[in-house]
């Protein structure tokens, strides 16, 4: 069985800037390390999302995201990593999110599609 990542792809651009030298607005990672052929009837599935807030605390800048109810997400705090000082791993905005941060509000509506990426 093929295990990787069911992700949910921007399709619409997101308007905001960049605080951080690296990355780019990618993806909202919704199950983590799960097995292709038990997610096959939802790649490709389009969706619509909802900004809330960007988030940031020195390190690494993210956009909460409120997802509709039906799509299935393991994530306690659904969001987009937007971009993160060198050194610093896109999956801390996990840990930001879960601790202290500033915070700006943010409603723009995103155009999403899942997807699945392979672990090789």
């Amino acid at each position: 069985m093929t295990k990787g990542i069911l992700w949910a792809v921007i399709q619409t651009p997101l308007l905001i800037p960049q605080r951080y030298p690296v990355g780019s607005p990618h993806h909202i990672t919704l199950q983590f390390g799960v097995h292709r052929e038990n997610w096959t009837h939802w790649i490709g599935e389009e969706f619509q999302a909802t900004t809330l807030y960007e988030a940031w605390n020195g390190n690494i800048q993210a956009v909460a995201i409120q997802l509709p109810d039906y799509v299935p997400h393991q994530n306690k705090h659904p969001h987009v990593s937007v971009s993160w000082c060198k050194g610093v791993k896109p999956y801390e905005s996990n840990l930001m999110l879960s601790s202290k941060f500033d915070y700006k509000l943010l409603s723009q509506s995103l155009q999403m599609k899942v997807e699945f990426l392979e672990w090789s």
